[in-house]
Order: structure tokens, then sequence, then C-alpha cells
């Protein structure tokens, strides 16, 4: 009987383990969720968040940097380095990017207005004295803001300002203040928020809670899926396999995509928030299902005859690393992609 019972007892607690690690987010990525994205306001629909220097101390950005094409830094550029001592290249540590929707009168699809926090070794003094040259300064209840004339603006419209505050010597917000006073308003009262100290709810936004799911990549982006569902809602056609993708991609609400550079790959996690568990299970079917079929296409001799021994090799080891997990009324879909994999991919774009 005693070994009946502890043969019981190890068999439960094997089952309690298996279902703590099934049920947990994935075990590569543990920490608290980056400060930074506790700054998007709850209105925001997407945050990105990126830590750079994480990257760059990663064997894979030598990689990378390979595949983007060589840049010439305009004498524009250089001459703000020169005048404020920062290098995005060298001084940005990291950055979180909130896209605040902005309905414009007149525009059928909204416009995204970004609220950027970014890290780094600034120099308050020397950025200050750079900005007055062209643009001007504002002070609202103690805070100071700079208004960058001429800076790369999001509005379809043409090149608008740029709000920028320091929020301590090595953090900094920047609004987009886009070409019109309602813009510039709307912008100033983000970034006046965004200087306040931030609450204990801070951290209890949509998005901050989904980011939590994958805290620790040092890079991701966290999102309502309104393409996806738009995507679904365009698979029109008498097929009912398509009628079907269609029906499930429209089930899709939060879509969350982290990335982490390894020696030579980047392992990539693409997670699907359904609304319900059962809606989960018909996305795994899907996604499972088109792995599959692209597994099938790989071994078909017409697509093979198109495709070299080496593009054959890397796109296999690329499918053959795909995997399809659920959790409950979330799917991850991991893969990884090797530095060869993105360099065929770049050369193909050029």
């Amino acid at each position: 009987m005693k070994k009946l019972a502890f043969v019981l007892a190890l068999f439960a607690l094997i089952v309690a383990a298996a279902a703590y690690l099934y049920l947990r987010a994935p075990a590569e990525y543990t920490g608290p969720v980056p400060e930074l994205v506790a700054f998007a306001p709850h209105q925001a629909e997407w945050v990105i968040f990126a830590d750079l220097a994480a990257w760059r101390a990663s064997p894979m950005l030598k990689h990378l940097q390979k595949l983007a094409p060589e840049a010439q830094e305009s004498a524009e550029y250089r001459e703000f380095v020169n005048a404020t001592g920062f290098d995005y290249s060298r001084d940005l540590d990291r950055m979180a990017v909130a896209l605040i929707p902005d309905s414009q009168p007149g525009h059928v699809q909204p416009n995204f207005q970004p609220l950027a926090i970014a890290d780094g070794r600034f120099s308050r003094p020397r950025i200050t004295s750079h900005v007055l040259k062209n643009g001007s300064r504002e002070t609202h209840d103690g805070q100071e803001l700079l208004v960058v004339r001429g800076a790369a603006s999001s509005s379809r419209s043409g090149s608008g300002d740029t709000l920028l505050t320091f929020l301590s010597d090595r953090r900094v917000a920047l609004a987009d203040a886009g070409t019109n006073p309602r813009q510039l308003q709307q912008a100033r009262e983000r970034i006046l928020a965004a200087a306040q100290p931030m609450s204990a709810s801070a951290s209890l936004t949509p998005l901050a809670e989904r980011a939590a799911r994958v805290t620790g990549a040092p890079f991701f982006a966290v999102g309502r899926a309104d393409a996806i569902q738009e995507l679904g809602g365009q698979l029109k056609g008498d097929n009912p396999m398509i009628a079907q993708a269609a029906q499930v991609l429209s089930t899709v609400k939060w879509i969350t995509v982290a990335a982490r550079p390894e020696q030579d790959h980047v392992r990539i996690s693409i997670l699907g928030e359904c609304e319900s568990a059962w809606q989960a299970t018909q996305l795994g079917l899907l996604l499972d299902g088109l792995r599959l079929l692209a597994q099938s296409a790989m071994q078909d001799p017409n697509t093979r005859k198109r495709l070299n021994a080496r593009e054959l090799e890397l796109l296999e080891t690329t499918l053959a690393s795909t995997r399809v997990e659920r959790r409950s009324n979330i799917v991850e879909l991991r893969l990884e992609v090797s530095a060869d994999a993105l360099a065929l991919a770049a050369a193909s774009d050029r």
C-alpha cells in the first residue's frame, strides 16, 4: 500500500508540474514588464518595445547589419551628433512606442499618433541648445517642453513638429505634434501625461497585461488584431476552406509578437488571443493545417525545381522549427529563423 501511495503521489506531482509548464508563459521570457511599457496610455492600440542595448550585445547583430544596405549619414544627422553628442546607434538603450488612434474629420480609417519613451545617454544642455536654434520652449505646470521644428511626422499631409521633454537625465518622451493645432494640443496632453508620476494602475493597461506574456524578450509588439480581422473579412469565395479560415481569423482579438536574438538565429513567437478556448482550438488547427500544407508544398517537384539546394535546406529548416501550441484561449506560433534564411529573404527583396 505504501508503494502504491508513493506511485500515486508521484503521478499527481508529475501531472501538476506538466499542467503548470503547459499553462505558464514561455520559459525563455522571464522578468518584470519593462517600465517603459507602463507609459502607454489606455487608449493606445499598439505598443512596440525594443531593448537596443541587448540587441547590440548579441552576436546576431553582426549578421543583421550585413543584411541592411549601407546607409550614408546625412550632413544634417552628422551635425546633430556633433552638436548634441548623441548617436542613436550607440547611445539609445531602450525605447517603447505607443500608437494612439486619431480619427481625424473626413478620414474613414484612423491615423495613429505615436508617443515614444526612450532611455539612453543624453546631454540635456546640448540637446536643448540644439533644438532652440530653430525650435521653441514651452512650460506647463513646471514641465519644460521643447518644440522641434520640421521633425518627421507620421501625418500624411507633410512635415510637422515634434514635442520633446526630459523625464530624467536618462529618459525622454517624444510625441508627434502633426500639422495642425488640434494635433499639437493632443500631443501636448499626451506628453504631459507621460511626465506625471505613474500610478499603480498604470501597469494594468490591456497592453501591459499582454506584454507580460513575453516579458524579457528584447523586442516585442502588442496590439489589437484589427488588421487580422480585416484580412479574415477579405477572404471571400465559394471555397469552404477559405470561408472557414476567414471565420477563424475574425475571432483573433489581440496579437503579440516577440523576438529574441541567439548566436546565429532569431527566435520568434507570435501569440493570437481569442475570446474563448474553443476559438483558440480552431485557430490552432488552422495554423497546424497551414504548416502541414507548407511542408507538403516543399515536397512538390515543381516547387523543388524553382529552388536551389541551399534555399530548400533553409526553408525546410525553418518549417521544421515551427511549433503551434495552445494555452486556454491563446495560440502561440513559434519558429526559428537563421541568419542565412534572413539573408536569403533580403536578397530576394532587392
